[in-house]
């Protein structure tokens, strides 16, 4: 069985809380809404096809 190594921290590696300007939107959050915009465009909702003939 290997035994445990010890985790150091890398200088240089950028820390993305801490390197992301004030006022910025997260990149988390401009992916999900990227991804949401695409699945769903935004704008009102238009309904295809009426379930029944008479169903309005």
């Amino acid at each position: 069985m290997a035994s445990p190594v010890a985790l150091e921290p890398v200088d240089g590696l950028i820390d993305a809380q801490s390197s992301q300007p004030p006022g910025a939107p997260a990149a988390r959050d401009v992916a999900d809404r990227l991804v949401r915009d695409a699945v769903r465009p935004p704008g009102p909702v238009r309904r295809q096809v009426p379930l029944e003939p008479g169903d309005r």
